[in-house]
């Protein structure tokens, strides 16, 4: 299947050079409902976009991470330099509902992005 990440699959006038941010992309596609990613390293980016951390960074963590989403404290991101994610509360419960909104009441839960909102933890080999 067509990838359609790089935004330049229908563009009126014809797509000009410059590129767009990875970021951007990252962004429309969460918003968009998009359910498989294409790489481990997409998978990373994601989830330390929206600030969920599913294995433990060091001794002590997961008193900072809330039991719902996996979903790790402002402040003890802050403290580990860890500046991906712009969201100072959880925003697991959002994304489900955008997701269930966005697909019309099928099934996302064995996609990636639902094993990752169920805190199931990938692993490279889940993207080959």
């Amino acid at each position: 299947m067509k990838s359609f990440d790089n935004l330049g699959f229908f563009t009126m006038p014809s797509a000009h050079t410059s590129t767009i941010s990875r970021d951007l992309i990252r962004e429309l596609n969460i918003f968009s409902g998009q359910l498989c990613l294409h790489s481990f390293e997409e998978y990373n980016n994601i989830c330390a976009f929206l600030g969920l951390h599913l294995e433990t960074i060091g001794d002590g963590d997961l008193a900072h991470i809330d039991s719902d989403g996996g979903f790790m404290r402002w402040e003890r991101r802050q403290e580990l330099g860890l500046y991906a994610s712009p969201f100072r509360s959880n925003p697991v419960n959002f994304v489900r509902r955008l997701l269930v909104c966005r697909r019309k009441g099928q099934d996302y839960l064995v996609s990636h992005m639902g094993q990752l909102l169920r805190k199931i933890l990938l692993e490279e080999n889940d993207f080959n």
